[in-house]
């Protein structure tokens, strides 16, 4: 008997921009940083994203804004954070400890600290400007764009 291919077409639409910012600012400081300088209103949303490592899952803080039309959408996520993992060991040296372990929204983007994800409803998004201005905040050391399609976990970008 021959064997039986089932492909998967995913077409899943990707029509976002995405930039990376490299800062060592705790999140809801990164976020206050982005408010003042780029005339935006981000604010804490109800429900973070979760990242599910093989022990537990993990609580990543993200921000959100809409603009008034409705036209944008700024999400402001962190790539990673650092979590508690107790660990046994067995032997000479035996008993518990815990050690950090650091968990990533996207692993391949080690250094990254926060994504700024912008979703436009067909609006010209003027990238370079934001980018600009990004960094041209003194706590911000620096900030690119990425492109999502090179991404291998861009499944992750999507928080619906």
């Amino acid at each position: 008997m021959g064997a039986h291919k089932v492909l998967l077409d995913s077409d899943l639409n990707y029509d976002f921009d995405l930039i990376a910012i490299h800062c060592s600012l705790e999140p809801y400081r990164v976020a206050y940083m982005l408010n003042m300088h780029l005339t935006m209103k981000l604010a804490r949303k109800k429900e973070d994203i979760a990242v599910f490592t093989p022990l537990q899952k993990e609580i990543l803080p993200s921000y959100e804004y809409i603009t008034a039309d409705g036209s944008q959408l700024f999400t402001l996520v962190c790539n990673k954070a650092q979590i508690q993992v107790e660990k046994t060991q067995v032997g000479l040296f035996s008993g518990q400890f815990s050690e950090r372990a650091t968990v990533r929204l996207l692993p391949e983007l080690g250094k990254v600290d926060y994504l700024l994800k912008v979703e436009d409803e067909g609006y010209a998004f003027a990238k370079a400007n934001c980018i600009a201005a990004l960094n041209a905040i003194p706590q911000i050391i620096t900030a690119y764009e990425l492109n999502p399609e090179g991404l291998r976990q861009k499944e992750n970008l999507i928080f619906e």
